[in-house]
């Protein structure tokens, strides 16, 4: 149907007043009457809307509609500012950050494959304890959900002499200063530091943040028990902790268990070997 008959129909005299409305609403207007702009399809000129016409289109139920969806969208797009400021504040309770590992074994490669793996920790706190060292927690937990057997944790804890005096401080590391713990499934490794530098800043009144560029030393638990041969790795990272001392010290007893603790050899007797994962659930920290 070219474009002038269906203006027409809609401004016919039969046509239902909506209609009308909709061929308004389009800027179409009744064209004058012409054999030869039927034929071509092309309409002439579109004369001003009656006065009848307006006021249908000032009195259409579809104004309110155009409001109420205009009011829905209003609705949303605030429900998601609200939504996204809230999770933000939800990791700034928390702290954050991000521990990146490579292998430094150079006698074999893939494995392990040549390049860091990421793995982006889901809260990080800070403390003081009662000798002044300022002491630093972070972790991740993931339980896969087609496999939770498969769970993953991985608990760190620094320990540095005490907080900054100014702004910021180097600090250099040693062997007691990075405690770690791998959990994969049946699988544990722990992390103990060599040789390095960790950066502390002051981030406002209860907040620090932090990078490290560090060596650190893995065992890995084996089948038959014990630990295997220790593997140097290279362990770069950035943190943003918040003073959360219950909280820190949960993460860290967890990162220090069955022996790692700093006031304890570097490689623990073999019975420190961690027990095969059991039906219950692991111990979760608030």
């Amino acid at each position: 149907m070219p474009p002038c008959d269906a203006v027409h129909a809609a401004f016919g005299h039969g046509a239902p007043p909506d209609a009308r409305i909709i061929a308004l609403r389009l800027g179409e207007n009744r064209p004058a009457a012409g054999a030869h702009a039927r034929r071509d399809g092309i309409c002439p000129r579109p004369r001003t809307p009656s006065r009848a016409h307006r006021e249908a289109l000032a009195t259409s139920s579809s104004v309110p509609f155009v409001c109420m969806v205009s009011i829905a969208s209003r609705a949303t797009f605030w429900w998601h500012v609200l939504l996204v400021a809230g999770l933000c504040a939800l990791v700034g309770c928390r702290g954050s950050g991000r521990i990146e590992l490579a292998s430094l074994n150079l006698s074999v490669v893939d494995p392990p494959p040549p390049r860091c793996t990421p793995i982006e920790m889901q809260e990080c706190c800070w403390w003081t304890d009662e000798s002044g060292r300022v002491c630093i927690a972070m972790q991740r937990r993931q339980t896969p959900v087609l496999y939770p057997k498969m769970r993953f944790e991985f608990q760190l804890s620094l320990v540095l002499p005490q907080l900054p005096a100014g702004r910021a401080r180097n600090y250099k590391v040693d062997r007691n200063t990075l405690r770690a713990r791998v959990r994969l499934g049946p699988w544990e490794s722990r992390f103990t530091s060599h040789t390095g530098t960790i950066a502390l800043y002051r981030d406002g009144e209860s907040r620090l943040r932090g990078s490290m560029r560090l060596q650190a030393e893995r065992v890995t638990s084996q089948w038959l028990g014990g630990w295997g041969k220790p593997i140097r790795y290279l362990m770069l990272g950035s943190f943003r902790a918040v003073c959360d001392e219950r909280r820190g010290r949960a993460i860290a007893e967890l990162a220090e268990s069955s022996g790692w603790d700093r006031g304890q050899p570097k490689r623990p007797p073999l019975s420190s070997q961690p027990a095969p994962p059991s039906s219950a659930p692991s111990p979760s920290v608030e």
